[in-house]
């Protein structure tokens, strides 16, 4: 009976000790942060043609498609990158809208990216003029409930650039929406017209 117990207590210590090494081995180490808040590790996107250049936090997704304008339809291309936060750049020649005023087509288009998008509840935080590499530009930025979304739109002659950074806005997130700021900054800063 004695050996039965000595046994019995000896396979219990043994039980709980492979169950503690066990559980210490899954929990391990914490995974690594992700390489997106790294900015000086992102990838170059430099497509063929664009004549420009931009960071990604891995190389995106491109697509296109024709989109419907007042002046008729335009091809517009697309790079997107879904990681913490969405990543998109577009870009598209306007040359059929005949882009006469940049400063009010931009303000124009500013004003319909806000009306497409009024369902979602829109707090328009910042909708200014500003300058890219010299080029008339506009910069909007808004909150909705879920997201913070950072938008520029540059015109080079009749070509339009669209970048955009979507961010959500959730509860204890690594570096919050500060952190956040700074991701869709570096996307915005990396971009560079090229010849």
């Amino acid at each position: 009976m004695k050996i039965s117990r000595s046994l019995a207590i000896f396979l219990l210590m043994f039980a709980t000790g492979v169950t503690a090494y066990a559980q210490t081995n899954s929990q391990g180490e914490p995974p690594p942060p992700s390489k997106e808040y790294f900015p000086n590790t992102w990838v170059e996107y430099k497509p063929q043609g664009a004549k420009f250049k931009i960071k990604f936090p891995e190389t995106p997704r491109e697509s296109s498609e024709t989109q419907e304008g007042s002046a008729g339809p335009a091809t517009v291309h697309i790079a997107e990158h879904k990681g913490l936060l969405l990543y998109v750049a577009t870009y598209a020649d306007a040359a059929a809208a005949g882009i006469t005023d940049p400063k009010e087509f931009l303000s124009g288009i500013s004003q319909s990216w806000l009306e497409a998008n009024s369902a979602r509840n829109l707090h328009v935080i910042k909708n200014e003029e500003i300058s890219v590499a010299g080029f008339p530009a506009r910069s909007l930025e808004v909150e909705t409930a879920r997201d913070v979304v950072r938008v520029r739109w540059i015109v080079v002659k009749d070509r339009v650039y669209y970048q955009f950074v979507a961010a959500p806005k959730h509860e204890g997130a690594l570096k919050s929406e500060n952190g956040y700021q700074e991701l869709a900054l570096a996307f915005f800063n990396s971009f560079e017209l090229t010849k």
